[in-house]
């Protein structure tokens, strides 16, 4: 009980500080931020427990006001190297992200490699720190054609026949995209954990302007968390968790936990329920939902819409999906087991 009210005081310390702030997103992002740890923070990639782990989310948002934004994101991780005393070893993955927005389906595709050195702290293999990078490739893309000018107004109406007098010097293009990161984890004991970790995209700051101007950078992003596993009693765990974005002027910061319940605890027949409710600061709030099934892990979120564009959204926000599925070769662990490499 009295480690519960520590953990409890230390997330209402989190809302604290974070209550001040706004929230205006850029970007591709998910609300299930820790579904997609790849898209998070490249030195996650191989620091899970098992062998190979494969990702997906799907986002569709602002249908109720707008053409409405749709996200995919498809991820595969691995381990690549390891060492044969455990003590360290370099993960890999691959990432690729479709995001299609506007009525000119405005697209952003990318793709990128993930590279990561991931370094026991001690000797009981409690404590690791990860360095990882990312490389890709990102195209940009929109149709000019989907687009309503006033020079195709005649003066009464609009006619789409009419020439909108608008040149664009291209209309899709690719550019080269980095970033890198730092994780770290801590396995405290009996199934208290913490996780943080902070990243840099867009480290280039790449150009992506359809008239070849020198200053539509794409802007540095910086991303930072904490998250928390404890035992709230004998079968439901706690997962805190704060998650920080900031690009250029925007920021988002999404506060928050999930509760899971764990069903069945045995390795052959591992299952759990949970339920989570976020806030993104000005913005949303997150209702989330889940369960684990052996080695299948499926999350469903809705965002419920709070800010300024309430009176057009009517509280519809967007719909999220995630799936995981981790191939452990060995089937030599236990599932409530924290240590996410050994």
């Amino acid at each position: 009980m009295i480690m519960n009210i520590k953990h409890a005081g230390l997330v209402f310390m989190f809302v604290c500080f974070v209550a001040n702030h706004t929230l205006i997103a850029q970007d591709i992002h998910f609300s299930q931020f820790q579904t997609s740890p790849l898209n998070l923070n490249p030195a996650q990639s191989g620091f899970f427990q098992g062998s190979h782990r494969f990702s997906s989310n799907y986002k569709n948002q602002w249908q109720s006001v707008t053409t409405p934004y749709r996200t995919f994101s498809g991820t595969f991780d691995m381990r690549l190297f390891e060492r044969n005393d455990k003590m360290d070893m370099i993960g890999g993955g691959l990432v690729f992200n479709t995001d299609k927005a506007g009525d000119a389906n405005y697209g952003t595709t990318q793709a990128y490699l993930n590279i990561s050195y991931i370094k026991t702290l001690n000797r009981q293999n409690t404590q690791f720190i990860a360095f990882g990078i990312q490389p890709g490739f990102v195209q940009r893309s929109f149709d000019p054609d989907k687009l309503i000018f006033d020079s195709q107004y005649d003066g009464k109406k609009y006619d789409p026949d009419l020439p909108h007098g608008e040149f664009f010097d291209r209309n899709s293009f690719l550019f080269f995209d980095y970033g890198a990161g730092i994780n770290w984890f801590y396995d405290r004991h009996k199934n208290t954990t913490y996780k943080a970790g902070v990243a840099l995209f867009h480290l280039n700051e790449p150009n992506q302007s359809v008239f070849n101007e020198p200053t539509a950078i794409v802007n540095r992003k910086l991303l930072a968390y904490f998250k928390m596993q404890f035992p709230y009693n004998e079968n439901v765990d706690a997962y805190p968790a704060l998650f920080y974005a900031r690009q250029g002027n925007f920021q988002e910061i999404i506060v928050g936990s999930h509760f899971k319940y764990i069903r069945n605890p045995e390795p052959f027949n591992y299952s759990t329920f949970n339920m989570g409710l976020f806030l993104r600061f000005s913005d949303a709030l997150i209702v989330a939902a889940g369960f684990d099934y052996l080695d299948y892990t499926f999350g469903v979120s809705y965002d419920i819409n709070i800010s300024r564009l309430n009176p057009a959204s009517r509280y519809r926000g967007g719909l999220e999906l995630s799936l995981s599925y981790i191939i452990d070769s060995k089937k030599s662990y236990v599932k409530r087991m924290p240590c996410p490499i050994f």
